[in-house]
């Protein structure tokens, strides 16, 4: 039995036997945006390609909102979602599509150079997918990877997490962050193993998933060497440092995993200054995505870990100061501080463990 389901400018039918996320809306909002800003950053409409389409809605949505697509391609390697994208590009009226129903490694091989912008966005591990992805996009291209993969990149299954990642991840209070920069490190290694490079323009944690977009271009001069390394903890899982790779010493550590920014500010500016954010149909997501870019401006050149500010204060037995408070003295004390979208009640700072500690402390009184 098909439901009927409306999300964005498309509706789409649901059968039984094929895949639908609902919590990944919002992911697909925020797609929108960006694709809309590679677009407008690349002065042509793109190519692009859906590559595990399931009911097609993710591709359907960037040909009806953003504006930007010349060609959108969907593929799925089950039949039954292959014939439900058929009847969705109908009822959508889609004019220039192309659709495959092949494993991702053949659908990728079809077509060499061909795609401006390729979406992995699987159940699960993205990381069987990611190689041919960077093998097979054009040059400068757009490669959107999501992972739900969740309990092997936060660290709850460690050894899963070195068998997908090759990464030794350890659960801590701020274990998306690390799912996002292991995923983003993976993805920087394979354009390597292609003599090309990965870099992050913007990569989020939000609902239950990891969600990254890279640039990938030719080359091997400008490979990311020291933003490659570890995380060093102390016994009780605080941070006290970031090690670049040549620097790596100890066992109590994390990673390889990307250090640098997670997001590459001029481009999230160039959504905002274009309002590009409001190609997004649906006003809620509008809102939420522009706070969003907004905190991802703040927290892009940060240190590569944050501080959940209840968790502390409740680990030294005293009530959270309010958020504000805290940046604020941070601030007047010369240490850089920003919020971060990976918690209401966290933070990002350079500042020493002890002397956030002191602060809180001053502050919880």
């Amino acid at each position: 039995m098909n439901r009927l389901i409306e999300e964005g400018r498309a509706k789409v039918y649901v059968p039984e036997n094929v895949f639908y996320n609902s919590l990944a809306k919002f992911s697909r909002s925020v797609g929108v945006a960006v694709i809309s800003n590679e677009s407008r950053e690349k002065g042509k409409k793109l190519v692009a390609a859906d590559s595990l389409a399931a009911t097609g809605i993710r591709g359907l949505r960037y040909y009806l909102e953003s504006n930007s697509i010349d060609k959108i391609v969907f593929n799925d390697v089950s039949i039954y979602a292959y014939n439900t994208i058929r009847k969705n590009i109908l009822l959508n009226r889609c004019d220039n599509y192309e659709i495959y129903n092949f494993n991702v490694d053949l659908f990728l091989n079809l077509n060499k150079n061909v795609y401006d912008m390729i979406d992995i966005d699987p159940f699960g591990s993205p990381s069987p997918y990611i190689d041919s992805s960077i093998e097979n996009i054009k040059n400068n291209g757009l490669l959107a990877v999501t992972a739900t993969d969740l309990s092997a990149l936060c660290g709850v299954y460690p050894k899963s997490g070195f068998r997908k990642y090759s990464a030794i991840i350890k659960k801590t209070s701020f274990c998306h962050e690390i799912a996002l920069r292991v995923l983003i490190r993976n993805i920087v290694e394979a354009a390597g193993r292609h003599f090309k490079i990965a870099y992050p323009i913007l990569s989020y944690f939000t609902e239950q998933y990891a969600r990254v977009y890279l640039h990938i271009h030719r080359g091997k001069q400008d490979y990311p060497y020291d933003k490659i390394g570890y995380l060093f903890l102390n016994e009780d899982i605080k941070v006290i440092s970031s090690l670049k790779f040549k620097e790596f010493a100890g066992n109590n550590i994390i990673g390889p995993l990307w250090i640098g920014p997670l997001h590459d500010e001029k481009f999230v500016r160039g959504i905002l200054v274009n309002h590009l954010h409001l190609n997004i149909f649906d006003e809620n997501d509008q809102r939420r995505a522009e706070k969003l870019f907004r905190i991802f401006i703040e927290e892009a050149e940060m240190p590569p870990y944050y501080f959940d500010i209840h968790k502390m204060c409740k680990a030294i037995k005293i009530p959270p100061p309010p958020l504000e408070k805290v940046m604020d003295k941070l601030s007047s004390l010369g240490y850089r501080v920003s919020r971060t979208h990976f918690s209401g009640y966290s933070l990002k700072t350079d500042s020493p463990v002890n002397m956030l500690l002191e602060v809180l402390k001053t502050l919880g009184r």
